[in-house]
C-alpha cells in the first residue's frame, strides 16, 4: 500500500472512530462579534483586519489568535495535494466564520523541493484570505515540529490561544501526543467545529519537545523558530 493510501486509510479510520463522539461547539466569541457588527456599517473582514493590529480587539472578539494548518507534501509538480486541499478548505471556512484573524501554515520541503507552507499559503490567498492574515512556518518536517514551531510563533507574538485544523487522522494524532502539556508548551483539548475535530491549545511556555519524528530530538535546525525571552514578543 502506498504512502498516500496509508494516509487516507488512517484518516478514514480515525474519522469513523470519533464520529459517535462528535458534538456541536458554540463559539464563545460569537455574541461579542454580533454586537460589534451591529454597532455600525462593519463587516467580519473589517473586524479581522482590526484584530490583526490590535490585541484588545483580537482577545475580545475572537476565540483564537490563529488557526494552525499542518502541511502534507505538495504534488510532484508543486500543486495542492487532495489532503492539503481538505485541510485548507476547513481552515478557510473557519477563518471566514470568524474563529481567528490569522492563519499559520506550517510545513517545510519534506518529500520534494516544494515548501508546504508556501504552497498552502498561496492556495489560501487564491481562496480570498488576505495576505496579512497569513503566517508561513517553513521549517517543520514532522507533525511534532508543526506543533512546536507554531506554538513558538504564537508565543513570540504574545498569543495564548491556537487551534490546530487537519484531517481526522492527524487531528487525533496531535491530540494524543500533546496531552503532556509540559512537553509542547500548552494545555490541549478536543473541540468540534462544523462537525470536524480540531485541537485547541492554550499556550503556556516554550515547548520542551517537538524536534524530530517522535519529538525527542535535541537539535533544531539553524534558522528554525526559537522562543524569545518572555516579554519580547512582537507582531
Amino acid at each position: 500500500m502506498g504512502l498516500w493510501a496509508v494516509g487516507a486509510a488512517v484518516s478514514m479510520l480515525a474519522g469513523a472512530c470519533t464520529q459517535s463522539f462528535r458534538r456541536s461547539e458554540v463559539d464563545p466569541g460569537q455574541s461579542f462579534r454580533d454586537d460589534w457588527l451591529k454597532a455600525g456599517d462593519r463587516t467580519l473582514a473589517q473586524l479581522a483586519a482590526t484584530a490583526r493590529g490590535d490585541d484588545a480587539t483580537r482577545q475580545r472578539y475572537f476565540y483564537y489568535d490563529a488557526i494552525v494548518v499542518p502541511g502534507s507534501p505538495a504534488t510532484p509538480a508543486g500543486g495542492i495535494s487532495w489532503l492539503n486541499a481538505q485541510r485548507i478548505g476547513m481552515a478557510v471556512q473557519l477563518y471566514n466564520a470568524g474563529l481567528a484573524p490569522f492563519l499559520i501554515f506550517s510545513g517545510g520541503a519534506v518529500h520534494n523541493r516544494y515548501v508546504e507552507a508556501e504552497i498552502m499559503a498561496a492556495e489560501a490567498r487564491r481562496r480570498g484570505v488576505p495576505a496579512d492574515a497569513i503566517i508561513e512556518e517553513p521549517w517543520a518536517q514532522h507533525t511534532t515540529e508543526n506543533v512546536r514551531y507554531s506554538v513558538i510563533e504564537g508565543l513570540n507574538r504574545a498569543w495564548r490561544r491556537l487551534v490546530f485544523v487537519s484531517d481526522p487522522g492527524q487531528a487525533f494524532y496531535i491530540a494524543r501526543f500533546t496531552r503532556d502539556s509540559a512537553a509542547y508548551g500548552g494545555v490541549t483539548s478536543t473541540r468540534y467545529y462544523h462537525g470536524r475535530r480540531t485541537v485547541h491549545m492554550a499556550l503556556r511556555h516554550c515547548p520542551q519537545k517537538g524536534i524530530g519524528t517522535l519529538g525527542n530530538g535535541s537539535h533544531a535546525p539553524a534558522g528554525s523558530p526559537r522562543c524569545r525571552p518572555q516579554g519580547a514578543g512582537s507582531h
